[in-house]
């Protein structure tokens, strides 16, 4: 893999990053705008709604763990 390759690579697996950091902001203030709107009529189903961001939360946090071991790897190729 030449210069530009790994270049062109970090940039686009970085933007990926930061697209997922955005993903994740998403899914709190949805989820928790949500829970705080049904929470007095329907606690079960709030609490259920909380537990469901969490897991989407954790996957997207594996994500990005995944991308930050890749950008390590392009890093150490340059």
């Amino acid at each position: 893999m030449n210069h530009d390759q790994a270049i062109t690579l970090w940039i686009n697996q970085s933007n990926l990053l930061w697209s997922r950091l955005q993903t994740a902001s998403a899914i709190e203030a949805g989820s928790l705008a949500a829970a705080y709107n049904i929470l007095p009529s329907h606690k079960c189903w709030a609490v259920a709604l909380l537990i469901a961001a969490s897991l989407l939360l954790f996957g997207v946090l594996l994500l990005m763990m995944r991308d930050v071991q890749y950008l390590d790897a392009i890093m150490k190729c340059t």
